[in-house]
């Protein structure tokens, strides 16, 4: 495959671009020069407000479709404001001075509005002809970005959640539009809600590295909050969650609806390990649109002649809703520290909108320093990797990423957490568990509860097979067994709000596996989900 990121490396140095410094500055709302009808101005969108958290930035020929972007998300609550480009800086200018009047109204209305509220912001129009990409730092290769329009302060990571609409024409704008609408407007009850779908392609780094950062990738996953399930293929025969073919799974992987599908590998600006533009006809997302995390080269190229498969994605009325990926040649390490946080920011934090989701994760990259970071470091660190070309890669990867399509988007997590009262009765070395809970918003319904193991644990007995002629059959009963965590499950009546259940617990599972009960509940209107850990 082309494009694929090389080895370890040594760099040196980080260019942030800080913009002009003597861009003019926005006046507050209180210092403008306004009349008494400015408010009914406001609302009308004949005035951009000074202290939006929801700033649009369009290229001149798509304003009128950035309007409409901005009238949904007032009526969101939103304090929205609609910018042309050329009202902030001409073509002729460099994109230097466009980013600086970008931050200076960004800066306005944070220095307006409460500490802690999230801002952000949508640009509308392709690179590099309508909204340009700002350069930015990459010792592996190029790098442009989206994420120095928002750093305020030039510390590396952005002060809002940034994304773009990579778009040349109304129509374009519209589209997206309607399918940000109809994938917030709707909600289909179903195991998917609680779904990361995830799939790897072949490491190539050597056998030691490989396997050592699949042990790490395995360790990080046993830290997420276990309310959620994680299924997923890895194109390595050596391997438990191998299958073939594995192109046919990633696509099973994107259809079969997911709360988001990630992707750690190599790439290049046309293709993931499994999934090139010339498929993307047979992707056709069911149950909800999943937000797409490309952790590979070159993946969101959204700079280049051609569209880049991140932006195939998005641009597709089936595909998913946003799209994460960098837009140049990325780095195993660096890919490996940002998968696992956007991971943990999306699942433990449970952010509420796709830019919150990335806006926390890349905060979490810098300040992070748990046990399993110091396990990847120190992994980083064996392969030939010292602390300083650590953090730089960490920094680079910062701007390297962005997001493709609206930062606002809403995280469709399942709508209330199951409450485990009176909780487990039980232990593992009984021959039975009792649970019971609550379900906040669901008076009725039906509850899916299952007792399963770590997601690094694997019961089941796999069947050998020959890597260099593998087995179609073999590998995928083996993908099935290996991927399937529950051990036992029953489905019994959500009534008056409440659930209670009893499972088997299976003779035999080591000793020392940790063990989960995990609740599903729904009526086909709202659902619930939870998970509790089980007393050994």
């Amino acid at each position: 495959m082309s494009g694929h990121c090389p080895p370890w490396f040594m760099a040196a140095g980080l260019c942030l671009l800080v913009g002009c410094p003597g861009a003019a500055r926005p006046m507050a709302p209180e210092q403008a020069d306004a009349g008494p009808d400015d408010a009914a101005r406001f609302d009308a969108g004949e005035l951009p407000r000074q202290d939006p958290d929801y700033l649009v930035v369009a290229a001149d020929i798509l304003v009128e479709p950035a309007r409409e972007f901005a009238a949904y998300r007032s009526q969101a609550g939103f304090r929205t404001a609609v910018y042309a480009r050329s009202e902030l800086s001409p073509e002729s200018q460099p994109a230097s001075d466009l980013a600086a009047a970008v931050r200076a109204l960004l800066q306005t209305a944070r220095d307006l509005a409460p500490a802690d509220e999230t801002h952000y912001l949508l640009l509308v129009g392709d690179a590099p002809g309508l909204i340009p990409a700002l350069p930015c730092t990459n010792e592996l290769g190029g790098c442009y970005t989206d994420n120095l329009y928002a750093d305020l302060d030039a510390d590396g990571v952005a002060d809002a959640a940034v994304g773009r609409v990579a778009a040349n024409t109304i129509e374009e704008v519209r589209a997206f539009l309607s399918k940000v609408q109809t994938h917030e407007a709707s909600y289909e009850t179903g195991v998917w809600n609680r779904r990361l779908a995830m799939f790897t392609g072949a490491g190539g780094f050597g056998d030691d590295l490989d396997a050592m950062l699949e042990q790490v990738v395995l360790a990080g996953l046993d830290s997420l909050d276990y309310a959620f399930d994680i299924v997923g293929a890895y194109n390595n025969p050596e391997n438990p969650y191998y299958f073939v073919p594995f192109d046919q799974k990633v696509l099973e992987l994107f259809n079969g609806g997911s709360l988001a599908t990630l992707y750690i590998g190599h790439g290049s600006s046309s293709e993931v390990e499994g999934l090139s533009a010339s498929q993307i006809d047979g992707l056709h997302c069911a149950h909800r649109l999943p937000l797409a995390l490309l952790f590979a080269c070159l993946n969101g190229a959204f700079a280049g002649r051609r569209d880049s498969i991140a932006e195939i994605l998005v641009e597709r009325a089936d595909g998913p809703i946003a799209c994460f990926a960098a837009s140049d040649v990325s780095h195993p390490y660096g890919n490996a520290v940002l998968s696992f946080e956007v991971e943990r920011a999306l699942l433990n934090s449970r952010p509420p909108t796709v830019g919150a989701v990335i806006l926390a994760a890349k905060r979490q990259v810098l300040i992070n320093r748990d046990s399993f970071r110091t396990r990847l470091d120190t992994s980083a660190a064996l392969a030939g990797m010292p602390a300083d070309e650590q953090l730089l890669v960490q920094q680079q990867h910062l701007n390297l990423y962005n997001l493709l399509g609206d930062p606002a988007t809403r995280m469709q997590y399942p709508r209330s957490s199951v409450v485990f009262e009176p909780g487990v009765s039980g232990t593992l070395a009984h021959a039975f568990i009792d649970v019971g809970g609550r379900t906040p918003n669901l008076a009725s319904g039906t509850a899916i509860v299952t007792l399963e193991i770590e997601r690094s644990a694997i019961v089941s007995e796999l069947a050998p097979f020959d890597p260099e002629n593998p087995d179609p059959e073999t590998v995928q009963a083996n993908w099935a067994a290996a991927v399937d965590k529950a051990v036992a499950g029953v489905e019994v009546a959500v009534s008056a709000g409440g659930f209670a259940a009893r499972l088997p617990v299976p003779q035999g599972l080591p000793v020392g596996l940790q063990c989960y009960v995990k609740v599903y509940a729904h009526d086909g209107i709202a659902d619930s989900f939870g998970a509790v850990a089980v007393p050994r």
